[in-house]
């Protein structure tokens, strides 16, 4: 049993990420408190995300329907460059595609 509806939509290449309620409690709990409470858990970093359309990027297959938490998540975001999307290494300050400065 899972609740939809909480995604995070990539703005370079549409791809997909939604987040996943699967405890019975969770979906329970009624009213404004009940949205209080998704909020908090969709925002923390061991909330569980799952990528349902990879958009243009079809390197992201690898990751279509595998749950990621959302800190895993944030760590290979990071990894990318937020204006053109191209990888990015560890020590690189800027992006070697565009130019950008990492964020």
């Amino acid at each position: 049993m899972t609740t939809r509806g909480y995604r995070i939509i990539c703005s370079l290449c549409g791809a997909e990420w939604e987040y996943t309620t699967s405890k019975p409690r969770d979906l329970v709990i009624g009213g404004v408190f009940a949205a209080i409470v998704r909020t908090a858990k969709i925002t923390d970093d061991k909330s569980i995300w799952i990528l349902q359309k990879t958009g243009d990027n079809k390197d992201a297959e690898v990751f279509l329907d595998k749950e990621i938490s959302l800190s895993e998540w944030k760590q290979m975001v990071a990894s990318f460059c937020g204006k053109c999307g191209a990888q990015l290494a560890k020590e690189e300050k800027f992006c070697p595609k565009c130019g950008a400065g990492r964020d």
